[in-house]
Parts: C-alpha cells; sequence; structure tokens
C-alpha cells in the first residue's frame, strides 16, 4: 500500500522541487511510487482521477515560452488556446527543453511556472478538482496539494477553457476558433474533390507508371527492372546501399543493381520498394515531426516486415500475393504523405496536435480537425492513380477489422501488424488486441503473430537504418 508522506526531509526526497515548495512554506504531501510508472498507473495504483493528474506542454513564439498546465487525460486543443491567446504557439524542442530542465536535475516539467520563470496558462477545469497531483522531477514520488494551496503558486497564470477530456474526442469536431480560414473552408467533401481532381495533385510519376506496367508483365525480367530503376541513379545507389546492409547480412560482391536483385534483395521487394519511394518523392513532406518522412520510414518498413513475416507463417491455401502484401504494408499510411503535399495548413496544423497530445490517437486528431482520417485520404489518392486494389483496400481499411472483401486478407493482414507495433509504442493503431475471428481469417495463432513481432523488433535497429538511408541523399 502506498502511503503519503508529508513534508520530505529524507535523503531519498530531496529535489529542488522539494526545496522549492518548503522554502514556500507550504503543506503538501509526497506518494511513493515505483520507479519509472506512468501518470495513468500512478493513478491507478494510488486511487486518484487521471484529471487530478496535472500534466505541462511548453509552447513558444516570437513572444516567447509558455508553459501549458492541463489534466493528464485532456486534450490540449492548441488551435483553440492561440485564437484564445491571439498567439501562433509551436511546441519547443525536446533539445530546449532537456537543457532548461538538465540545468536543475529534475526529470519531468512540474507545473509551477515561477520556479522555471516562464509564464503559463492554466486549464480552467482544473479549479473544480479538490486536490491536485503532479510529479515533481524524482522518478519514484508524486506531490499532492490541495487546489487553493497549487493556486498560490499561479498568481500570474491566466485561467480559461483550452482542452477536453480525451473520452470526448471522437464525438466532437473542432472549434471554428482554433483554425484558420484557409482549414475551415476544406471539408471532407471538398478535401476528396482536390484529392480526386488531377489538377490538384503532381501527376503518377514516369518510373512508377513504368514499374506498374512491370507489374503486370508476366514476362518481365530482373534486367528489364534494374533498366528502369537505374533511369533514376539516386534511387539505384539507395537500393544497393540496402542489399549491403547488415540486415541482409550479405557477405559477397554487389557490382551492380541487378546483381543486388538476384543475390539479395529480390525482384518483388525491389519493385516494391522502389515504387513506393518514387510515388513519396512526387510529395513534399517535411522530415522530420510525427507526420515527417523519417517516422513514416521507420514505421513503413517495420509495418512490411511484419506483414512478410505473417504472410510466411499463414497457410500455404490462405497465404496472399507475398509482394502486394509487402507493398500494402508500405504505403497504408500514404495519406499523411499526401496532407503534407496537397493539405499544408492542415499538415502543419495536425503535426502541432501531434506533439502536443503524444497520448491521443493519430487518428482520433485528424477527425476531430478534418473530419476525416489518412486512411480514406490515402485510398483517394491511390484510387486516382490506379494502383492494385488490393493495395487500395489495405490503405482503407486496415482501421476496420469488419471489413469483408475479396481484398481483406490485405487489409486484415496490415490491421495485425499496426496493432502488433502498437505494443512497441509504434505507429498510429488505435489497440493492440487481435480479434480471434480475424486471425482465424488469415490461418494464424496469436502465439504465431507476436513471434513475427518479436522476430521484426529483434531487427528494429537495422530496420531504422534502413529507413534513414532512404532519407539521405545518396551518391550519383
Amino acid at each position: 500500500m502506498l502511503e503519503p508522506q508529508k513534508h520530505p526531509n529524507e535523503t531519498a526526497y530531496k529535489s529542488v522541487i522539494y526545496d522549492y515548495l518548503t522554502r514556500a512554506s507550504v503543506n503538501y504531501m509526497v506518494i511513493d511510487h515505483l520507479p519509472n510508472h506512468t501518470l495513468e498507473e500512478i493513478a491507478s495504483l494510488v486511487g486518484i482521477a487521471e484529471h487530478a493528474l496535472l500534466r505541462v506542454v511548453f509552447l513558444q513564439d516570437a513572444q516567447g515560452s509558455l508553459m501549458v498546465i492541463l489534466p493528464e487525460d485532456y486534450f490540449l486543443d492548441i488551435g483553440l488556446l492561440c485564437a484564445s491567446l491571439g498567439r501562433e504557439l509551436q511546441p519547443i524542442s525536446i533539445d530546449k527543453l532537456g537543457k532548461l530542465f538538465d540545468e536543475n536535475q529534475i526529470s519531468d516539467y512540474p507545473p509551477l511556472p515561477e520556479f522555471v520563470e516562464i509564464p503559463a496558462v492554466i486549464e480552467k477545469d482544473i479549479l473544480n478538482q479538490e486536490d491536485i497531483y503532479f510529479k515533481p522531477g524524482v522518478n519514484d514520488t508524486l506531490v499532492c496539494m490541495k487546489r487553493d494551496v497549487f493556486m498560490k503558486f499561479q498568481k500570474t497564470t491566466q485561467c480559461i477553457n483550452f482542452s477536453i477530456p480525451i473520452t470526448h474526442l471522437s464525438h466532437l469536431k473542432n472549434p471554428e476558433g482554433g483554425v484558420s480560414v484557409k482549414v475551415k473552408q476544406l471539408t471532407p467533401l471538398r478535401i476528396k474533390q482536390r484529392v480526386t481532381q488531377t489538377i490538384e495533385l503532381p501527376a503518377v510519376p514516369l518510373m512508377a507508371s513504368m514499374i506498374l506496367k512491370l507489374r503486370f508483365d508476366p514476362h518481365a525480367t530482373v534486367g528489364n527492372l534494374a533498366e528502369i530503376i537505374e533511369k533514376d541513379p539516386s534511387l539505384s545507389a539507395q537500393l544497393m546501399s540496402w542489399a549491403l546492409s547488415p540486415y541482409y547480412a550479405y557477405s559477397g560482391k554487389i557490382n551492380s543493381l541487378e546483381g543486388a536483385i538476384i543475390k539479395v534483395l529480390g525482384f518483388d521487394l525491389v519493385m516494391n520498394l522502389a515504387l513506393t519511394i518514387v510515388l513519396g518523392k512526387a510529395m513534399r513532406v517535411p522530415v522530420e515531426g510525427p507526420m515527417g518522412l523519417r517516422e513514416y520510414w521507420r514505421f513503413a518498413l517495420c509495418c512490411a516486415a511484419v506483414v512478410e513475416t505473417l504472410v510466411n507463417l499463414m497457410p500455404t491455401e490462405k497465404r496472399p500475393i507475398p509482394g502486394l502484401a509487402y507493398l500494402a504494408g508500405l504505403l497504408h499510411n500514404f495519406g499523411h504523405l499526401l496532407l503534407a503535399q496537397v493539405f499544408p495548413p492542415h499538415f502543419e496544423l495536425l503535426n502541432r496536435y501531434a506533439l502536443t497530445n503524444p497520448k491521443v490517437n493519430l487518428r482520433l486528431i485528424e477527425h476531430y480537425v478534418l473530419g476525416v482520417g489518412h486512411d480514406e485520404i490515402g485510398a483517394w489518392l491511390l484510387e486516382a492513380w490506379e494502383l492494385p486494389p488490393e493495395v487500395i483496400a489495405a490503405v482503407k481499411f486496415h482501421h476496420q477489422e469488419e471489413y469483408e472483401s475479396e481484398y481483406a486478407v490485405y487489409s486484415n493482414l496490415v490491421l495485425v501488424a499496426t496493432r502488433l507495433l502498437r505494443r512497441h509504442h509504434i505507429g498510429d493503431a488505435e489497440e493492440t488486441t487481435l480479434p480471434p475471428k480475424l486471425l482465424a481469417f488469415l490461418g494464424l495463432q496469436e502465439e504465431e503473430a507476436l513471434q513475427a513481432l518479436d522476430y521484426v523488433m529483434g531487427q528494429r535497429e537495422d530496420l531504422n537504418i534502413l529507413a534513414g538511408q532512404l532519407l539521405e541523399p545518396q551518391p550519383k
């Protein structure tokens, strides 16, 4: 049982935050818990509501930095906050935050604006709580104090409403106050119109058309594929670097792209990977950010690897076309790249929401801001580009376990892969459970699915290196 304790004088409780509170001569309690617990786990152990636990987000703009204080289980509507304050706030970089708090030798961000000498704004709903809890920067303790005592540390803090309970998020749409005119004008119907009208989009890259044509040519050879890819020296170099990577552990010599395909990578892998790279290059996407190109490739490669492993574990009679399944894993989140290309204001806003609400599912945020998810947006584009229907189905329905059609095996494989990866905090799946009916459809046992996950996670570092190689300019 966890026992609260008053005024921590013991060495174990020594902290600059505790020194600060003690000098302020306020009453507070310290609650012990095991190290490295999340706030949700602590709340469950101690028996307190999550809305009594506080979290802190740091933002900045030309006017300076701002500490934002809100309940742990609330969604920060950064657009609404900016509109309320008349500011253009952005999340502060992790590096800058690290320097600020490393100097004070604390590991968490306590909601004490005067301590860090940063002005603050506080969610007004906090005033409804009788007791307030927060982490003081010591890994195994939690501070509790009365609301009135806590508010003494918020003398210059503005109290306004700028957040909502996360549980309400799926039933709401973004209020107009937090969205620019440019964003307001685009309803889901208008988004679909812009996606399906090719005048709004980059044309299907010529090389992508050539690769797609080759896919359906029964007489296609490795030489044909290499000839197409070698028209782009950068792409050719990227694929060569893949063949030489530790992930494939090939110890022989590779002197040509054709050799890389035959000896290491294989025809299907090179065709699908080249197609994804070429389609991605048609989009102007920032590298960093939760929806940036780096995260896209890390997630895409892990998902495709899990899908590939699952296919190999399936009974022969149930297996889909392996190359198409792998391609579905690579392209399932292609809607994020499209958002960056065609809807830059939306993309920038979604990244801000994602950065300030890291525990909220990205698809929930998309529906809150746009009224539509990346799965639908990506499918609209791939339909316009006439990609294989198997891939389009996987892109459109990989969040829907009820989906049934002749192509459901592809969407189901991606669904299982993304839910498995979510157990390692990778990707945007809304849950981690594997539906028994879906596993039975695929001819898999849950133990086999977990083995596939373990196998891919054992190669995660190498996959991240490969993802990085897809971002870096290659020698010509």
